[in-house]
Parts: C-alpha cells; sequence; structure tokens
C-alpha cells in the first residue's frame, strides 16, 4: 500500500483493494503488454475525464513505454469515440506532461 497522503483508517481497506486487483492482477495479467495496457487506461481516463489519474498514468507512460506517438494516436482516437471536447482538455495535458518530461 502506497505510504503517505493514502495512509487513513477510512482509505486503507479501499487502497489495499485497489492495490491487489488495479496494480496487481490487471497489470500482470498475460494478454496486454505494459504499453497496450497503459493506451488502453488513458483512453478509459481521458473518456471519464478523470484527470488526476490520467496524469498519474501518463505520467509512468512516458517515464516508461510510451512515445509521443503514443499519446497523439490514442487521443486521436478518443476524439472520435468519447468527443472531441474531452479530447481537446486531454491534448492540453498531455502536451504540458510531454513539456515537463523534456520532449
Amino acid at each position: 500500500m502506497p505510504p503517505g497522503r493514502w495512509r487513513h483508517p477510512v482509505t486503507d481497506e479501499f487502497q489495499a483493494l485497489i492495490t491487489r486487483y488495479a496494480w496487481g492482477e490487471m497489470w500482470t495479467g498475460p494478454v496486454f503488454d505494459d504499453r497496450q495496457r497503459r493506451l488502453l487506461v488513458l483512453a478509459m481516463l481521458v473518456s471519464l475525464k478523470s484527470w488526476e489519474e490520467f496524469e498519474l498514468h501518463a505520467r509512468a507512460g512516458l517515464a516508461r513505454e510510451l512515445s509521443d506517438t503514443d499519446f497523439k494516436e490514442m487521443l486521436m482516437l478518443v476524439a472520435i469515440y468519447a468527443g472531441v471536447p474531452v479530447a481537446n482538455t486531454a491534448f492540453a495535458q498531455a502536451r504540458k506532461l510531454i513539456e515537463e518530461a523534456g520532449r
């Protein structure tokens, strides 16, 4: 379980659950590689307008397996299937994170 701001008796059980399933079982399955999984997660987070989680996964993806082109192509698909306004916000977020990563 992550230390720090997430530790609290009210949230500890929830954090253990998402650590076990989201970060454990879902991220270690045999079908998708980390790049595919990250792109799927990012597309869903944009569609749900979950900007804090998007930023967390985008930063991790930029540090590990995703290229700038991966972001662009994923967001182009999101624009068509989830809507231009949400993709517009995501492009702005992605651009900021890519620039912060020095790319």
